[in-house]
């Protein structure tokens, strides 16, 4: 007994249904991936080592850590979390941005009327300074230090 075997082109060919395309957006939706992550107390879930913050109401904050269900997005290689019925993507963490952001509910100073603060000083800052010293002198400016004597 012996059975002819279809080429993929002969068994394309018999087959009798119509393609339908795809939008864009379907196809992208027909690509997803779920990953499983549990977020760290600071709210960060680690994907291929990198971190991503998640949204403040997805964050631990005094209660039990839960399994957050993450989205990824195959074409477009990007993560995802569903917070309130909406997706919302997730970014790798900007540890700079982070390291000179206002901490937890403080607000601009009272009485400085909306007046531009300078940004905090971070760890890398204060470190630099206590080896190196400040860059520029009291009144913003640069000063030159004192010139070497030159042997004629």
């Amino acid at each position: 007994m012996s059975e002819r075997l279809e080429t993929p082109s002969e068994r394309w060919s018999r087959d009798a249904r119509q393609l339908v395309p795809l939008t864009p957006d379907e196809l992208e939706r027909a690509f997803v991936v779920s990953l499983g992550r549990t977020p760290s107390k600071d709210g960060l879930v680690s994907i291929d080592g990198v971190d991503y913050e998640l949204p403040s109401k997805l964050k631990p904050r005094g209660r039990k850590k839960e399994r957050v269900q993450i989205l990824r997005r195959l074409l477009t290689e990007t993560y995802h979390v569903l917070v309130e019925g909406r997706l919302v993507q997730l970014h790798p963490v900007d540890l700079v941005a982070n390291a000179r952001a206002p901490r937890g509910g403080r607000g601009p100073d009272e009485g400085s009327n909306g007046a531009e603060q300078p940004p905090a000083r971070s760890a890398a800052d204060m470190a630099f300074e206590g080896e190196f010293g400040p860059v520029t002198d009291a009144d913003g400016g640069f000063s030159d230090p004192a010139p070497e004597e030159i042997d004629p």
